[in-house]
């Protein structure tokens, strides 16, 4: 158990298949040379700055950050891009165990960024049944995978993913995953909502304005 934790590496944290489990309540990791960061949380997370890392980073290694049942945060820090995977892809993951729990938030704050480049197969991928992608707010590159893919799903089956127009989540049995317009605004990149495996229901509300 750490209040904050700080993740240094020159050649990964984790890997794929093999996470580092954790307890802490900030995180921030880095990959300075060469693989990727791979955390499974029990709980609540904050990606922010920790013992003068700043947000998550790697040098074209993957990174996937998941909650088992908790919020994810991904903070505005100093840095440019706070969390940045070159050309390998990002994967972020707000667990929520069950429909009677209570929907877990995948949260990027205004100002702060979630990057990749290139032109590799994947991108972005955010998972959660509750989602705030800095959705009161207009912030440009929020979420910029460039000329690839950002792709936006519920964690767990059933849940309704309802975006476009004022679409807002809601805490219920099932929950509904609500994207709005300011929300897809944010996003640079090909932009998939829902899980093609997922049984719950898609609405679409008002009118798709977002071009990113």
């Amino acid at each position: 158990l750490a209040d904050n934790l700080k993740l240094d590496s020159g050649t990964g944290v984790g890997a794929s298949g093999s996470a580092i489990s954790t307890n802490a309540t900030t995180l921030a990791a880095r990959a300075s040379a060469s693989g990727g960061v791979f955390i499974n949380e029990s709980d609540a997370l904050i990606i922010d700055s920790v013992g003068g890392i700043n947000g998550i980073s790697t040098v074209n290694g993957d990174i996937n950050v998941s909650t088992i049942d908790g919020d994810l945060t991904v903070s505005n820090t100093t840095a440019l891009d706070d969390v940045t995977a070159g050309d390998a892809s990002i994967t972020l993951t707000a667990g929520t165990p069950t429909q009677a729990g209570v929907a877990r938030q995948l949260v990027i704050q205004t100002g702060a960024k979630v990057k990749v480049v290139g032109s590799a197969t994947g991108g972005i991928t955010l998972t959660a049944n509750n989602m705030n992608l800095s959705q009161a707010t207009a912030s440009a590159g929020l979420i910029d995978a460039g000329n690839r893919t950002v792709i936006l799903r519920a964690f767990l089956s059933g849940t309704t993913v309802d975006f476009a127009g004022n679409s807002d989540d809601a805490d219920g049995d099932p929950d509904t995953l609500g994207i709005n317009d300011t929300e897809l605004g944010n996003i640079i990149g090909s932009t998939q909502i829902g899980d093609p495996a997922s049984t719950g229901n898609f609405e679409i509300n008002g009118v798709l304005t977002a071009t990113g």
